[in-house]
């Protein structure tokens, strides 16, 4: 499934670059920055778009794990916060 802020994004990036390219072509300052300031938009959108969907993608195991053995995870996450409380305590 692809991510909403991606493919908005790219449309961001992508106007913002005709945007520009117009500015050039009629030597209008203003829309030449705003088509920049457009692309660089996208592009920040689309990356948190990539982050978001590198994030699901390992958490979901995770949660999928947690929803099958909610007691085993439960036991994990106690030893994990044990060794932890203990490491931190030396």
């Amino acid at each position: 499934m692809v991510n909403k802020n991606i493919v908005e994004g790219t449309g961001r990036d992508i106007g913002g670059a005709i945007k520009e390219g117009l500015g050039k072509a009629f030597e209008d300052r203003d829309m030449q920055a705003e088509g920049a300031a457009e692309q660089v938009a996208g592009k920040t959108q689309k990356a948190g778009g990539h982050l978001e969907q590198s994030i699901e993608e390992v958490a979901g195991p995770v949660v999928d794990f947690v929803k099958r053995q909610p007691l085993l995870s439960a036991g994990i996450a106690a030893v994990a916060g044990f060794l932890l409380f203990r490491g931190g305590r030396k």
